[in-house]
């Protein structure tokens, strides 16, 4: 097991200036080609075969080429902000993909079961689509550390995902889950989930075994009560439930040691506990 670690990783989501840009490193490892209008891949990637980035986000694609099967030595691609509706089954050939895919904010209903073969792959965002399911392949993303599908429609989370041991990252939000899989026993990496904006109304008891989870995020939501495998998570820092249906707080909250941060507004609580009193004495930030 993967001992947790003392600071607190912060997964914002990434922002982009709105530069526009066009650059090919002089090794030519690195090509930066975003704010173009672009409606298609550049003419002069087309023999480059040792590029290892690249970067064409915030154009107009709607497509990407087969041909990007011969980008062999390519470690991350931002695809990012573009139009495209299909990933082509060739981009599984990309096993040096490493730092990162992004494919962020494109018009993407399914991703291809060959996205399983980038064994080495850390950062996968798929958030902004219109994906309604995920295929069980990403189960295969042995190295992946940070997943990010939010606001999507998906209704149901792979049971393959409970081997992503690396994981310590996990963003699902504004999609349709009613239920969540019995899936993270061996996720002991995980630090941060975010599933806000989704249908849940309870939390598997594998999420117990999430000793290193400092974030959790379940705002709008479904929760009549406060889920109770929350307090064997003793590394929590913040936990947020605001927007739920929650009538009464659980004392078992005081045994939560490293508590930062509770967020439980806009339920319909029916009393203020006074043991909140002692929480916010430790210096805890409550918010009613």
């Amino acid at each position: 097991m993967r001992r947790c670690t003392e600071d607190r990783r912060v997964f914002m989501k990434i922002g982009y200036p709105n530069t526009t840009e066009n650059t090919m490193s002089s090794d030519s490892k690195i090509f930066k080609s975003s704010h173009q209008n672009l409606k298609s891949f550049p003419s002069q990637l087309k023999n480059n075969k040792t590029v290892r980035t690249i970067d064409l986000s915030f154009n107009q694609l709607d497509s990407i080429p087969q041909h990007i099967q011969y980008f062999n030595s390519l470690k991350e691609l931002s695809l990012h902000d573009n139009y495209i509706k299909i990933i082509p089954a060739e981009i599984g050939i990309l096993e040096n993909l490493e730092n990162h895919l992004y494919l962020h904010n494109n018009k993407i209903n399914e991703l291809p079961i060959t996205i399983g073969n980038l064994r080495k792959l850390k950062t996968l965002d798929v958030s902004n689509n219109f994906l309604v399911a995920l295929p069980e392949e990403i189960g295969m993303l042995s190295q992946l550390s940070r997943f990010i599908s939010n606001n999507n429609m998906i209704t149901t989370i792979p049971q393959s995902f409970r081997a992503l041991q690396n994981l310590e990252d996990f963003e699902m939000d504004g999609n349709q889950l009613m239920l969540l899989p019995e899936i993270f026993k061996e996720m002991h990496a995980l630090t941060a989930v975010s599933l806000k904006h989704n249908q849940l109304n309870t939390l598997p008891s594998s999420m117990s075994a999430c000793k290193c989870l400092k974030s959790l995020n379940l705002n709008n939501n479904n929760f009549r009560e406060l889920p109770a495998i929350i307090k064997n998570l003793r590394e929590l820092e913040i936990v947020e439930l605001k927007n739920n249906q929650l009538l009464r707080l659980p004392d078992f909250i005081l045994a939560l040691p490293n508590l930062k941060k509770l967020d439980v507004s806009g339920n319909p609580l029916l009393e203020q506990p006074k043991w909140l009193f002692e929480l916010r004495i430790t210096g805890c930030e409550v918010i009613l």
